[in-house]
This record gives structure tokens, sequence and C-alpha cells, in this order.
């Protein structure tokens, strides 16, 4: 099963959205995410937020709605994308993609980043997509790059201290047991050269940045 949840960041993209729309099960609008689904036309499963990114009319349009609503106090210790993550987690899914997750507040897209580390550690592949990329967080193991087309663009960079044991294939620029430090930039613009393009890792945490092709 695969899971959308709409925030209220960026992107604006509405293909990339209906695109993604089309490959979920089951769709989760957080918060002022809910405008963009509906200016997508795309259908909506639940919805979870405190209501402070709403204008009145969308407000009572979610009062008024076939999907289950869960309304939040505005003081409160999560974010509306961490509780929607924890609702798209219930559901077990085998993917998570997350649309507007991404912004001009630096404090939410930082926090956004980490949250796909709690997916990661839940056994869950989790996306974040902009209108450029997607971005994803890896725990140690062997990873073929999804998505992955010759010349794309692809950045590693370690969330923990540092990565260790890096193993690459079908990249421009390969590793071989190297290790990346959160404090440099090495990992930064590598390309994808042949088909299929791996990556594996003994050891640390990495955010994977893919350049996107959207049809």
């Amino acid at each position: 099963m695969n899971v959308l949840i709409v925030a209220a960041g960026e992107p604006h993209s509405k293909p990339l959205l209906r695109w993604l729309a089309k490959r979920s099960q089951w769709i989760i609008t957080a918060d002022g995410g809910t405008r963009a689904a509906r200016r997508a036309r795309i259908p909506v499963n639940q919805f979870v937020g405190d209501g402070d990114s709403l204008t009145k009319r969308e407000r009572a349009w979610l009062e008024a709605a076939p999907f289950p609503v869960r309304w939040h106090p505005v003081e409160k210790d999560e974010t509306d994308l961490e509780l929607a993550l924890a609702l798209a987690l219930e559901r077990k899914p085998d993917e998570i993609n997350i649309f507007g997750g991404w912004g001009l507040r630096a404090d939410h897209t930082l926090s956004n980043l980490f949250l796909l580390e709690r997916a990661a550690r839940a056994g869950v592949s989790a996306l974040l997509w902009t209108d450029a990329e997607r971005l994803q967080v890896l725990l140690p193991g062997e990873h073929l790059l999804e998505s992955a087309f010759v010349g794309q663009r692809v950045s590693f960079i370690p969330l923990s201290d540092r990565a260790e044991g890096i193993v690459t294939q079908g990249l421009r620029y390969p590793l071989h047991g190297d290790m990346l430090a959160r404090a440099a930039s090495r990992g930064v613009s590598n390309e994808v050269s042949a088909l299929p393009a791996s990556l594996g890792f003994s050891k640390g945490v990495l955010l994977i940045v893919q350049a996107i092709e959207i049809a």
C-alpha cells in the first residue's frame, strides 16, 4: 500500500501531486495541505491538523466531509506533518510519499527531513518530494536507487556524524567502501552513469537526494 501525505508547504506542482495521487491507495491531508488537494482535485481519505492554515470555507468543507477528520489543538507537541506521518504508519504501508513538506520555513523543512528517518526505522520507505527532487533517508544495508535514470543527479548526505563502508554501482564517481562525513560535502552531486544503480553501506544514516523526471 502507498500512502500520500499532502502538507502545506512547497511544491505547488499540480501535475506532480496528481501523479503521486494516482500511485496512492490512501491520501491524508495535513492541515493546509487540504487546499492543495482540493485545487488539484484529488481524492482525500483522511485529514489531520489544527486548522490554523485553513479558511472558514475550508473548515466548513472538512466538517461536512465523508472521511475521518482529526482536529488537534494549535498548541501541541507535534507538527501537523508528524501527526499525519503517525496516521500513515498506522496503516503499515509499503511506501509513504510526502508532497508539500518543503517550504520557506527552515525549521519545518529540517524537521520534516528528520521525520523521514522515523519512517525508515519503522521499515517503511518514505520520500519527500519537491518540484525538482525526491529525498529519502536510508539506513545501513543494500539499496537499489529507485527511479534512477542515466544522467540523473544524485547526492548522499550523512545525517549521522559519519556514514561508513559505502559501496556504489552505476555512478560516475564510484565509492569503494568509503566514508562520508556530515561536516563535509564530498557526497554532493554524483551522477548515474549506468543502470541498475545501487549503493550499500554498513554504518550511519544517509539522506539521498535524486533529481526527478515526471512524465
